[in-house]
């Protein structure tokens, strides 16, 4: 291997990890352990970024991974000019610390990546029709923070930018399928991570505290103990699930939004990934019991039920929770449980910090800073110094009026775009956004609630794949009798090719088209032009040719002459980018085979065949010469095909049906 060709291939890469591995020597003096793992994560980064050639791609998967690791790192409170006092009526308050988060590295890799492999250009189009919006919003976070010279305030408000414009790249991504197998990656990565999460959270629940596993961000807990979230039972204390996330609730909040996870892949999928998807489903309902999230378990009962999931299962998924749940919920009625009283209380402090900072608001990130002389107690008489539970109100009290009204107009702007027909998978989304968002804060303030919250937002506003199968290969190579054998089954639309009514709208016949290269060329151009304007269709569909098949009947009849003055017809109607469209779609080439020439076209299981017999030999050498310019042509633009070279009908709609199978997810 050359090395410094390799150097000069992924230069991106090696510098992206050089430079976010450096900061960890930092780290790495508070914690050796921790800063490990995120070089190893940086390392996977890199190695998968090589593997599939696709820095965004591994970025996207890299954000996925490291979304349940609470890893973070608290910055000094007085860098350069930045003073910031972490101190609420003299308590130490971890809200009010400068915190990086691993994930904050995710979306710097994302942002930068999608840049390098993309082109400046085509991030200009994607940002074009927000920038009135969101550089208003960028500079009021970044004003708010140099004024009162917090640096708390200015992470924060870099993150929430950040992840808007990584949003916005994402569903640039997801819209165009840049990459098939990404839901299959998803898929995997989701099921290992719910296991991992739920069998965690489970040790803790039996255990009664954390595992000592803070490399993975686990917070350091103990049921009974102030400061941990526990809940009494039957008069026994019970250590609420954690995993690897900063509170139980945000855990819960990772297994609803995991569960809607499982029911959009469920419907991109089939087969073995179906199976997989109802998976996902199920282990999320299992384990969000864990959570005691009353919020969560209510949300995942309830997404179950509208989407009918009880069906699949037979009622067994929620048969195992105990009558301890149950208490959970009935405690809330009885009073017995005090934290419905807590959330009223910091939401009447809420109103006095807007009241005080009603324009400008505290900053993000400062709300406990300005409920400094509001500061309710619990019934215990314990300080309640956190976020109030409502997302809304949180808003309003960091952003003020002003900046408010600057994000809801850029989130409107986002959602407005790109958010297609509602359907009642998108309105559940709706649903959890507004419900955790109305009764919790994560959604707002913590960088693991904030990319949960944005991937809750990618499937509101989720696009229908475009399933296109387009069948190629020479002539008498049974393409329109294989289409035709599976019309009946339905599983995609099929389209007509249209050549026939081309040429019976011209009057034209098989002769002239023998005899008259003028005809012959035009109806090319005219089935070109038709097959363009089929790529752009955001409908799925099975047809007969694609767009290379008039370029390679004009090249195999008409010559190298025919072929350069054909492309540069198709290139006045948008050849160029169907081409590209085409890199992403199914394509299928029916290879020649020379017993079809001697088929007869009644035999049972045949592939029709228009030739006479005396002429087979001068019939598959034009098949196979068509067949070598196709392939050519493919190669020579990096076009990915399936080649299918079996001649039993059967066995090629089986070949045919398994392509599709395995490029549904």
């Amino acid at each position: 291997m050359d090395i410094r060709k390799f150097l000069k291939q992924y230069w991106f890469q090696f510098v992206a990890f050089v430079l976010l591995a450096l900061p960890l020597l930092f780290v790495g003096q508070e914690n050796i352990a921790k800063a490990l793992i995120i070089l190893v994560s940086l390392l996977a980064w890199l190695i998968v970024s090589i593997k599939t050639k696709s820095v965004v791609l591994s970025s996207v998967l890299y954000t996925l991974i490291t979304l349940p690791l609470n890893l973070t790192y608290q910055l000094p409170t007085h860098v350069l000019f930045f003073n910031t006092d972490p101190y609420v009526s003299g308590i130490y308050t971890n809200y009010l610390v400068p915190t990086i988060s691993i994930l904050d590295l995710g979306l710097v890799l994302l942002i930068a990546s999608y840049i390098y492999e993309y082109g400046w250009k085509h991030i200009q189009a994607i940002l074009h029709k927000y920038l009135m919006y969101l550089i208003p919003f960028g500079l009021f976070v970044l004003l708010q923070s140099v004024f009162r010279l917090d640096l708390n305030s200015l992470i924060n408000g870099g993150r929430l930018v950040l992840g808007i414009i990584s949003l916005l790249f994402l569903i640039d991504y997801f819209k165009a399928q840049k990459h098939f197998n990404l839901y299959k990656y998803v898929l995997w990565i989701s099921i290992a991570s719910i296991l991992a999460q739920g069998v965690l959270g489970a040790i803790q629940f039996l255990h009664g505290s954390s595992l000592g596993l803070s490399m993975l961000g686990e917070s350091q807990v103990v049921s009974g103990m102030q400061g941990s979230s526990f809940v009494t039972l039957n008069s026994e204390v019970f250590l609420r699930a954690y995993g690897t996330f900063p509170h139980p609730n945000v855990l819960g909040g990772y297994f609803v939004m995991s569960v809607l996870l499982g029911i959009f892949l469920y419907s991109k999928s089939n087969g073995f990934y179906k199976k997989l998807s109802i998976l996902l489903i199920i282990l999320s309902g299992i384990f969000v019991t864990l959570t005691f999230s009353r919020i969560s378990i209510l949300l995942v009962l309830g997404i179950v039920f509208v989407t009918l999931i009880y069906k699949l299962i037979k009622g067994k998924l929620f048969s195992f929770a105990p009558l301890l749940l149950v208490e959970r919920f009935t405690n809330l009625i009885s009073g017995n449980d005090t934290s419905w009283t807590d959330r009223v209380n910091l939401v009447k402090s809420s109103l006095s910090v807007i009241k005080n900072n009603l324009f400008f608001g505290t900053g993000l990130g400062n709300f406990t800073k300005g409920m400094e002389n509001y500061i309710p107690n619990t019934v215990n008489g314990v300080l309640l110094i956190q976020p109030v539970h409502n997302v809304l109100l949180l808003m309003i009290a960091e952003l003020g009026i002003v900046g408010s009204l600057l994000y809801v107009l850029l989130l409107g702007k986002v959602l407005v775009s790109n958010i297609s027909k509602m359907n009642w998978f998108k309105w559940l989304v709706v649903l959890v956004l507004i419900v955790i968002g109305c009764f919790d804060h994560y959604l707002f303030s913590l960088p693991q609630g904030m990319v949960i919250g944005g991937i809750l937002l990618l499937l509101l506003m989720s696009y229908k794949k475009c399933m296109q199968v387009y069948i190629s290969g020479a002539h008498n190579t049974g393409k329109t009798y294989l289409i035709e054998s599976l019309r009946e089954s339905g599983s995609l639309p099929i389209v007509d090719e249209g050549v026939s009514e081309i040429m019976l709208s011209h009057g034209w016949t098989v002769r002239d088209l023998k005899k008259n290269k003028e005809v012959f060329m035009e109806l090319q151009k005219e089935v070109l032009t038709s097959k363009i304007k089929q790529t752009f269709a955001e409908d799925s569909f099975l047809i007969d040719r694609s767009i290379f098949d008039p370029l390679v009947y004009a090249k195999t009849y008409l010559g190298e002459e025919g072929f350069i003055s054909l492309l540069r017809y198709g290139e006045s109607v948008g050849l160029k980018k169907s081409i590209q469209i085409m890199k992403r779609r199914i394509l299928i080439v029916l290879s020649p085979e020379f017993e079809l020439a001697r088929i007869e076209a009644n035999t049972p299981n045949s592939i029709k065949f228009s030739s006479g017999v005396s002429n087979e030999k001068k019939v598959f050498e034009d098949m196979c010469h068509y067949h070598r310019n196709l392939v050519d042509l493919l190669e020579q633009w990096h076009i990915p095909y399936h080649l299918i070279s079996v001649l039993d009908i059967e066995e090629r709609k089986l070949k045919l049906q398994g392509i599709i199978d395995r490029n549904v997810i």
